[in-house]
């Protein structure tokens, strides 16, 4: 409604507030409310992944498979040049989604510096 960084003085504040007074939505019929759930569903939704269930990694099997990889790896980056620094991370090697079976091998995993 206004510009970034815009603050209103408080007679435009009260023109506006005046000014909408009386002009409420009215409220959406039940068939209105089904249409427009439905428009969102499936691939017309924004956060749609293609029907793929993503799993989360914040499992402790997840936890666990993190320690054991930096402590194999001596909590350093393994592709360590010059503009390595920064907050030390763990990467799998094959991907999480297409190889769900060597999601916890401790093979599959790699410690990367995440650069800043």
């Amino acid at each position: 409604m206004f510009k970034m960084g815009y603050i209103p003085t408080e007679e435009h504040r009260r023109r506006l507030s005046y000014a909408h007074l009386g002009k409420k939505r009215p409220p959406f019929s039940k068939e209105t409310k089904i249409k427009m759930s439905k428009a969102k569903m499936g691939e017309r939704n924004p956060n749609w992944n293609g029907g793929i269930k993503r799993q989360k990694r914040n499992d402790g099997p997840y936890y666990t498979w993190t320690k054991k990889v930096k402590e194999r790896d001596k909590n350093i980056c393994q592709l360590k040049d010059k503009n390595c620094s920064g907050y030390n991370i763990v990467h799998h090697i094959k991907g999480w989604l297409k190889y769900p079976k060597l999601r916890y091998q401790i093979n599959n995993g790699i410690t990367l510096c995440q650069a800043p």
